[in-house]
């Protein structure tokens, strides 16, 4: 299995480039996801992780009426 995508900073979009991940993706991957990723740049621009995490907030967050006791 390869992927390759690219991602942007979300802090300066005009910061992108491009990752290769070897393994399944997660059910949660998408294109406007926030991602973690652990690897490491190689010395053609491209990440090579080893590692991808999809932030989903939403899904793990307490419901408001679950908070309120």
């Amino acid at each position: 299995l390869l992927h390759r995508f690219e991602v942007r900073d979300l802090a300066d979009e005009s910061v992108t480039f491009w990752v290769e991940y070897r393994d399944a993706l997660p059910d949660t991957f998408s294109e406007d996801v926030e991602v973690v990723l652990e690897g490491r740049m190689n010395g053609e621009g491209t990440f090579q992780a080893n590692t991808l995490l999809t932030k989903c907030g939403s899904r793990y967050e307490a419901a408001p009426e679950d908070l309120a006791g």
